[in-house]
């Protein structure tokens, strides 16, 4: 069995503990104090196999360097240019890509376990250009933020805050086109509580999955069982 631990989700910062049974967890995105990781973990480190960063946005990188400090192998591949790489995490194999994010450089991350788990963690893109049905993945852990319907396009902050974030067509589309009989679990991400309800986007991620979907939503403090 395994689980999402949320520690925090949306604008205010971002970071996901993702855990297998014996408890060996990647931490996805580390947008917060260090010192709320450490908390989250139960202040021990010693079964944190790795640390993603999906891109350099402080909700999503904050604390990364406080990490590599205590001595966490943290991984930045969207300093890489084109985004791809491949890197291994005690269990986890994890492959990075790129997603489009406006002018910013940010990776979406496909992690497979040794046990056969497969799981998609995409935050903070317009939409993504790959498709990975044939990878038939487990759990899809993925940002909504905002619905068409709910928008203020006049607002300041239109281009970035909207527009560079996966909206809830997107999100779905996305999904319908990687629905297998694998899949088990969509949680939703980073939505945000002016752009989005978040209830209106599962029951719609529902309606185009199986009744053997769990789909959910990350809430700070929220634990999800997955398979």
């Amino acid at each position: 069995m395994f689980k999402i631990k949320v520690i925090s989700t949306g604008s205010v910062g971002n970071s996901y503990l993702l855990s297998d049974e014996a408890g060996e967890t990647l931490i996805l995105d580390a947008g917060v104090r260090a010192a709320d990781i450490k908390k989250a973990l139960d202040y021990d480190f010693s079964k944190v196999s790795g640390v993603l960063i999906s891109h350099t946005h402080k909700d999503h990188s904050l604390s990364a360097d406080d990490l590599l400090l205590y001595g966490l192998d943290v991984w930045k591949p969207y300093m890489i240019e084109g985004g791809k790489d491949r890197r291994t995490f005690g269990k986890y194999a994890v492959q990075s890509f790129d997603v489009p994010h406006g002018d910013y450089a940010c990776c979406g991350f496909y992690i497979r376990h040794m046990n056969g788990f497969k799981m998609l963690y995409l935050t903070d893109l317009e939409y993504c250009k790959y498709n990975f049905r044939k990878q038939e993945v487990n759990t899809i852990l993925i940002e909504c933020n905002w619905q068409k319907e709910y928008v203020n396009t006049e607002a300041h902050n239109y281009q970035h805050k909207v527009l560079d974030h996966m909206s809830f067509d997107a999100c779905k589309g996305f999904v319908e086109a990687n629905v297998t009989d694998k899949l088990r679990s969509v949680v939703l991400c980073h939505q945000s509580n002016f752009t989005c309800d978040i209830n209106e986007c599962v029951r719609g991620i529902q309606e185009i999955v199986t009744d053997n979907v769990n789909v959910d939503f990350a809430e700070k403090g929220k634990e999800i069982k997955l398979i």
